[in-house]
C-alpha cells in the first residue's frame, strides 16, 4: 500500500497541532502556578543589584531567604546598581518571585524568611506603600 505525498501532509499538520496545544496548555498551567504560589504563599523581602547584562540590557538580583542566596534575572530592566528593591516571593519555591518597588533608605535588615505582608512605611502621620502610594492617616491613639 502506497501513501502519496498528499496524504503525508495533513497527518503532519494533526501531529504539530496537537504538539503545540500541548506546549500551551503546559506553559498556562506553569504560569497559574507561580500566580497561585506567590498568592497563597506571600513573601516580602529586599533584593540587590548584583551586576548587569549590557548584551541584553538586563539585570541580575539577588536575595536571601532562610539564609539561603536565590538569584534572580529581569531581562530588558535596568536596575540602578546603588539602589535595593523589594521582592515577593512564595515562601514555598523562592525561586517564583516578582521585583517590586525601591526599599526606601530607612528600612534595613529583613527577616530572615522575610516579611509576612507587604511592607509600609510612616512619614508623619501618613502612611505609604513600597511604591510611595498613599495609603492614609495614622489614626491616633485614644485610650477609653
Amino acid at each position: 500500500m502506497k501513501i502519496n505525498e498528499n496524504e503525508k501532509m495533513p497527518i503532519l499538520h494533526e501531529i504539530l497541532g496537537v504538539c503545540g496545544l500541548i506546549v500551551m496548555l503546559v506553559v498556562l498551567c506553569i504560569i497559574i502556578r507561580d500566580y497561585y504560589q506567590l498568592a497563597m504563599y506571600p513573601r516580602y523581602t529586599i533584593t540587590y543589584v548584583d551586576r548587569h547584562d549590557d548584551h541584553n540590557r538586563g539585570t541580575y538580583l539577588f536575595f536571601y531567604a532562610n539564609g539561603i542566596r536565590y538569584d534572580v534575572y529581569r531581562s530588558n530592566t535596568l536596575f540602578r546598581p546603588d539602589t535595593r528593591y523589594y521582592i515577593k516571593f512564595s515562601s514555598k519555591n523562592p525561586n517564583i518571585n516578582k521585583v517590586r518597588g525601591r526599599v526606601p533608605d530607612f528600612i534595613h535588615n529583613p527577616p530572615s524568611n522575610g516579611w509576612e505582608r507587604e511592607p509600609t512605611y510612616e512619614y508623619g502621620n501618613e502612611v505609604y506603600d513600597y511604591n510611595g502610594k498613599y495609603l492614609g492617616k495614622i489614626k491616633p491613639y485614644v485610650p477609653y
